[in-house]
Formats: C-alpha cells, structure tokens, sequence
C-alpha cells in the first residue's frame, strides 16, 4: 500500500475479487443446470464450499480466532456476513434461474 497507493490496492482487490465470484458463479451455474438442484440445496453446497475455500486458502482473521477458539461477537458477526455472502454466491442466482425459467 505504502508503495501504490490506497487507489492501486482496492481496484487490484476489487478486480480479484470480480475473478474469483465469476469463477464461482460459472462452477455454480454448470452444477446446477446438470444436477437440477433447488436453490436452497444450491445455496447450502455454495456456503460449504464458501467456508471450505475461507477455511484452506483464505484465511482471514476471524478463521485464526476461531481455531484458537477466541471467539467473539466480532467474530460471530464475521463468520455471519460471510455466510450470508457465500450462501447468496449459488442460492439468489439459481433461484432466479428456477423461477423464470420455466
């Protein structure tokens, strides 16, 4: 940061970030049209593939405080917004597949 700039970090975080949803949602999309699976089962296999992906590569701080069983509210609320993010990753799309297509 020190080196680029605020500017520089949050458009390369944004861009990464872009890549890895697209690549989810493109997984996603392929498990569903082959499996025909409902949304909510598509939203639940997304959340523990979401907190698979948190848990092995990601690693984000609250991840370390929950292996070290620190956990806290702040923790608690991260570990809820994450998934309430993954499980939307396959659920909302796939819901809106199933409802207007047919």
């Amino acid at each position: 940061i020190a080196e680029y700039g605020w500017g520089y970090f949050i458009r390369n975080s944004l861009v990464g970030m872009g890549i890895l949803y697209a690549i989810l949602s493109l997984i996603g999309l392929l498990i569903l049209l082959k499996s025909g699976y409902t949304p909510v089962k598509m939203g639940v296999f997304s959340l523990i593939l979401g907190f698979l992906i948190e848990f092995l590569f990601m690693k984000p701080d609250w991840v370390y405080s929950i292996t070290s069983l620190r956990i806290t509210g702040g923790v608690f609320i991260a570990v809820l917004l994450s998934a309430i993010y993954w499980f939307a990753v396959w659920g909302f799309p796939s819901y809106i597949i199933k409802r207007y297509s047919t």
